[in-house]
């Protein structure tokens, strides 16, 4: 399970970098960085949540912050992906 999650963690960071500016920052840049940082804090806050809910608990409303959690993760990708697209077409 250790090694899934380590999987998971380093994937998920890799398509995380893909939003990050990489040259000349500007406070623009910077903010986005901030947000991608603190959407990564928050994905993985909800993800932890869910799985304490349904493994501790046994409460099946743990999928729900899972739920949210893949949601934002799936947004954060595409928008990294839609931006590393658009630069490198310039």
């Amino acid at each position: 399970m250790d090694i899934l999650f380590e999987i998971f963690l380093e994937i998920y960071g890799e398509l995380m970098m893909l939003i990050v500016p990489e040259s000349k920052w500007t406070k623009k840049k910077g903010a986005i960085a901030v947000v991608a940082a603190l959407n990564f804090i928050g994905v993985l806050a909800l993800f932890l949540w869910g799985v304490v809910l349904l493994t501790d608990n046994g409460d099946v409303l743990g999928w729900i912050p899972i739920f949210f959690a893949v949601v934002l993760s799936a947004v954060q990708i595409g928008l990294g992906i839609y931006r590393f697209i658009r630069t490198k077409k310039e």
